[in-house]
């Protein structure tokens, strides 16, 4: 099966894609594009916290990067929750789940640049662990 996207605008070099049983996410730009390839409609386009950073999928829903925050999304685009607290100020990349955990890195300071880890809880999008917490003087 062969895709073909077109887009209005070109976009950053943030870009990935997330294939599942019948959908594709695609992330680009400002936007997070959910495609039913078995069914060939457009289930969601969903703007992005900043721009797109990153795409996870995971037990049937997407976790989608912005620049500094984290959606979660279910498989009919709804958004589910939006992380509680600024994780990065210029761009989140994620490593894994682990348990109710994603972990991650989010950048401070993209001339530096300075990374730092992080953990948010899948379930609530509460930030458990690194990202802002007490890192609010680097700002």
């Amino acid at each position: 099966m062969l895709f073909a996207i077109k887009y209005p605008y070109s976009g950053c070099p943030f870009k990935k894609i997330e294939v599942t049983d019948s959908l594709i996410a695609i992330g680009h730009f400002f936007h997070l594009y959910l495609y039913d390839y078995i069914n060939f409609r457009i289930v969601a386009i969903i703007e992005v916290p900043g721009f797109f950073s990153d795409i996870l999928y995971h037990d049937n829903y997407f976790y989608v990067a912005g620049i500094d925050s984290v959606i979660k999304i279910d498989g009919n685009g709804n958004i589910l929750w939006e992380s509680t607290a600024s994780i990065a100020d210029d761009m989140i990349l994620f490593t894994e789940i682990i348990g109710e955990s994603l972990i991650g890195r989010g950048c401070f300071d993209p001339e530096i640049p300075n990374w730092l880890d992080f953990s948010i809880n899948i379930n609530t999008g509460a930030l458990i662990d690194g990202g802002n917490i007490g890192n609010e003087a680097m700002h």
